[in-house]
Order: C-alpha cells, then sequence, then structure tokens
C-alpha cells in the first residue's frame, strides 16, 4: 500500500522566489531602467518593469510569477500585449531561468542576484548575439521618483 501513496502524494510546491521581491533599478541619473516586484501573494509574485527619462515613465510590461501544479512560470506582457508563458527550467535561492523556445523574442529570461546586484538577462536563439543584460540595485522606495 505505500508504494500506492506515494504515486498518489501532491508534487511538492516550489517556493516563490522572495528575494526578488521590491525595486531594483539600473544606475542613471537621467535614464533608468527599473523593475518593481511585489511580495509573494496568493501563489504569485506580481511585477512591473519600465524605464524612467527624467519625470516620463515608458516601456512599460507587466509580469506576474505563478506557482503552477508543474513548478513555476513567468509571465511577461509587455505594452500590453498577450501575455507570453516562460515555464521554469532552473530555481535556485539565487537563480531563475525561464524558457520559452516557441517564443519569437525572447526565448530565456534568467534572474541571477549576486550581492546586492540583481541580474537580469533576455536571450533568444543564440545568445551570444541576441542577449541584453541589466544590472539593477535594489533601491528604498523614498528614492524612487
Amino acid at each position: 500500500m505505500l508504494p500506492l501513496l506515494l504515486i498518489l502524494a501532491p508534487p511538492q510546491a516550489v517556493a516563490l522566489p522572495e528575494w526578488l521581491a521590491g525595486s531594483w533599478c539600473t544606475e542613471g541619473a537621467e535614464k533608468r531602467t527599473c523593475e518593481q516586484w511585489a511580495p509573494p501573494a496568493g501563489g504569485g509574485m506580481l511585477g512591473q518593469g519600465y524605464v524612467e527619462e527624467g519625470q516620463a515613465r515608458r516601456a512599460t510590461e507587466d509580469m506576474r510569477i505563478a506557482a503552477e501544479p508543474q513548478g513555476l512560470a513567468f509571465y511577461g506582457q509587455p505594452r500590453g500585449e498577450a501575455a507570453v508563458r516562460f515555464a521554469a527550467v532552473e530555481v535556485s535561492a539565487t537563480r531563475l531561468v525561464f524558457a520559452a523556445p516557441a517564443h519569437d523574442y525572447p526565448k530565456r529570461i534568467e534572474y541571477l542576484l549576486e550581492g546586492d546586484i540583481l541580474v537580469a538577462t533576455v536571450s533568444g536563439a543564440d545568445p551570444a548575439k541576441d542577449s541584453m543584460t541589466w544590472r539593477y540595485r535594489r533601491i528604498a522606495e523614498s528614492s524612487r521618483k
């Protein structure tokens, strides 16, 4: 009877990346790229990416990380377009890698926590030629424009 119980046991839940929560921005006085992530709640995390130029905010993207039965998934929705699902292919205490091989661009999204720096990289079919990387620092809410 024990083997049957093991087969029917629900899969272990994958923890949401609490370390991602907060406000992160590249350095720059006149122009900077930022991501904001809410703490985990209700089985997911909500985020928004944007570029600040002077007092203007542009190029927004709504993002979500969801804990699903098959693992974590990242949903990106740039400029109000349809959301695209990226499945987690690597999850650790300091690294998240999501992939959507059938998507045009990007095909891969990676977050890496290096001390107090969050490195975010998006890449396509050939990461050596078509990747973009941002190095974010956590910022205090009072320093946001």
